[in-house]
């Protein structure tokens, strides 16, 4: 298995979350036993995600710390954002139910409303459809 078989390119498209992504680098990092991923990761950027790369100072770019900070701050969603998507969320006949759930409760985790369950559990029932 290679790096390339399980870790997607990310190029900061709208609507692509960064911290998923960011996840996923970790999770790869750990299975390939990579001890510093910034020698990897601008392999796996494309568009304004490597633009973001290549503004970075010299000695940035051979951190990992720092690469992941710049993508935080140029892709990342905001708290308000995320609060806003979370109250108009929508179960959509495309997705599975658990993929709703799931998302709901990121977009809850990202507004600073991760542990409000009962505010997780009545998005979850105002966003399914009505009979």
């Amino acid at each position: 298995m290679k790096i390339a078989d399980i870790l997607p390119r990310f190029d900061g498209t709208k609507g692509k979350d960064v911290s998923a992504w960011l996840e996923q680098v970790e999770l790869a990092k750990e299975l390939f036993e990579i001890d510093n991923m910034a020698k990897v990761i601008p392999f796996f950027m494309d568009g304004e995600a490597f633009e973001v790369f290549k503004q970075l100072a010299p000695e940035d770019k051979g951190v990992e710390g720092k690469i992941k900070d710049a993508l935080t701050r140029a892709f990342a969603v905001s708290k308000w954002t995320a609060y806003e998507e979370f109250c108009g969320r929508r179960w959509r006949m495309d997705e599975t139910v658990e993929a709703f759930l799931t998302d709901l409760k990121r977009l809850a985790r990202i507004s600073g409303m991760d542990k409000a369950d009962n505010a997780v559990r009545f998005a979850f029932v105002v966003g399914l459809p009505r009979m």
